[in-house]
């Protein structure tokens, strides 16, 4: 198994409620326009894992780390990369597992529904830079957040229809310079 993976952290407070692990793979085919993560749109040689590399990592995480989100990039352009992730994560014991992905909930429901059978909550469809939206986890007003499993369906509910005033954007700095982590409200991320 080989997977392209732009970054992971821990902990990420702002794709999903709690401390979260925070896994971006790279490459991206939806391409959207005003997207804030537009460094991993190409992959690059040096994101490469593979399989082996990626188990132990997660089975060397601590117990309390029982949350993920994984985004991109576009985690479904690298299906069999996140079938694999999921399962590992599962099999670590995560109980919280959301994906953010640019497709909608309907096509990934047809192509995709073992991916979906592992996750907690999806957050679908591509970023719109014309739909600006108040609601907490989504950048344009088209996304939708889907509670996938029946435990999502109990505790995420109050999440679906949360409106913010204001977006928080974690800073991490890097070796590299500072990266921004969140969804920021719509006009305030810039590319130049």
């Amino acid at each position: 198994m080989e997977l392209y993976i732009g970054r992971i952290l821990y902990p990420v407070k702002t794709l999903g409620p709690g401390e979260r692990l925070g896994i971006w793979f790279s490459g991206c085919s939806i391409r959207c326009r005003g997207c804030m993560s537009r460094e991993l749109w190409e992959r690059k040689p040096y994101q490469l894992w593979d399989g082996d590399k990626l188990r132990r990592f997660i089975f060397s995480l601590p117990p309390n780390i029982d949350k993920a989100t994984i985004s991109g990039g576009e985690p479904f352009d690298q299906p069999e990369a996140l079938l694999f992730l999921l399962r590992l994560l599962k099999e670590k014991g995560f109980s919280d597992i959301w994906i953010f992905s640019g497709y909608k909930y309907e096509t990934l429901k047809e192509k995709f529904s073992q991916h979906l059978e592992l996750a907690d909550v999806l957050i679908d469809g591509p970023f719109v830079e014309s739909l600006p939206t108040d609601l907490i986890w989504r950048g344009s007003s088209n996304q939708r957040m889907i509670l996938l499993s029946p435990k999502a369906r109990k505790i995420h509910r109050k999440w679906v229809n949360f409106k913010v005033s204001k977006r928080e954007l974690q800073v991490v700095n890097l070796p590299q310079g500072f990266l921004f982590v969140g969804i920021p409200k719509a006009g305030d991320w810039k590319w130049r």
